[in-house]
């Protein structure tokens, strides 16, 4: 816990500890202009009034971390609904949970910032913004230029990055795509939340550079989503990873690594939940491949058989 994040926190207890006023609070600490400058961000507490605080709630630092990392947990549940909400066109009520949300005591930065992006969005969706207005105003809120020079992203940013791209010009959803593909490459997976995000956003760069004809580079990102996912044993999009790999490996003409792709996609879709989108994904594989998948199945494994005896057989 920073102590700047530590601020809000402080203020969350303040009211939560029968404080009332932040006068009384600060007395003999600090002056209350100061403790409103530290809470807005204007300056930042010294370590010495953060601990004198703390000791006036009549807590220990031990209980006031547990407070916020017990707070972090519930903000990134609401922060995370919402942004599925969006992606999934359930807006209904989604205004009425926003009115309920005061962002400005959000101890976690970057929960603000998707909370803000997703404002931004339901906005754009409902036509409130323009499209050239949400992207002035997501661009403000990444501080796009500057991060544009930045090696490494956030999850979060990142995400936002992905949702935007296809709303940017030309020349910045180039440069936007390049440095997203190198912080996927770098980014280290720290648990199962920014994995789900991480593969989408993943999965979404891939498309791209598949669409741009970048089949190679395309690959080389199937490549990491599909090991990170058998890794850490999350199906969620290890079906639509091979099959685009196949998809990919058919354009550049090397059918053997198409053929095997296509037969790990369809045995992913057999091992996982049979769903509306298990059969989107089967109808996409034999339309796009021009094959039946009993059929496709069948010569697959008589040609395996056929190379092992091959392989036995005396010269």
């Amino acid at each position: 816990m920073l102590i700047d994040e530590g601020i809000i926190i402080l203020e969350k207890l303040r009211m939560a500890r029968g404080f009332n006023s932040q006068e009384k609070f600060v007395a003999d600490i600090c002056e209350v202009r100061q403790y409103q400058r530290y809470l807005s961000g204007v300056s930042s507490m010294p370590s010495d009034i953060f601990v004198s605080l703390i000791a006036r709630l009549n807590m220990s630092i031990e209980e006031v971390f547990k407070f916020y990392m017990d707070t972090s947990k519930k903000e990134k549940k609401i922060v995370h609904s919402l942004y599925n909400r969006l992606m999934s066109d359930q807006i209904d009520g989604i205004e009425i949970t926003m009115g309920d949300i005061d962002q400005s005591l959000f101890i976690d930065k970057t929960d603000r910032l998707l909370y803000t992006f997703c404002t931004y969005l339901y906005n754009y969706r409902i036509k409130r913004l323009s499209k050239t207005e949400y992207i002035q105003k997501v661009k403000s809120l990444l501080d796009f230029e500057r991060l544009m020079s930045f090696k490494i992203f956030s999850i979060y940013e990142m995400l936002i990055l992905s949702n935007i791209n296809t709303d940017l010009s030309h020349q910045d959803k180039k440069i936007v795509i390049e440095r997203l593909s190198f912080a996927l490459k770098t980014y280290d997976i720290n648990d199962l939340s920014s994995l789900d995000y991480y593969l989408i956003i993943l999965y979404t760069v891939i498309r791209t550079h598949g669409s741009d004809y970048n089949f190679t580079e395309a690959i080389e990102l199937c490549n990491i989503g599909i090991n990170l996912s058998i890794q850490y044993h999350h199906y969620y999009l290890l079906a639509q990873l091979y099959y685009l790999r196949a998809f990919y490996y058919q354009k550049i003409n090397i059918k053997p690594d198409r053929d095997q792709n296509i037969h790990y996609a369809i045995v992913t879709l057999e091992i996982g939940n049979q769903n509306s989108l298990t059969d989107k994904i089967r109808y996409l594989i034999e339309k796009e491949f021009s094959i039946s998948i009993t059929d496709f199945e069948m010569n697959y494994w008589a040609e395996k058989k056929e190379a092992i005896s091959a392989k036995k057989s005396p010269l």
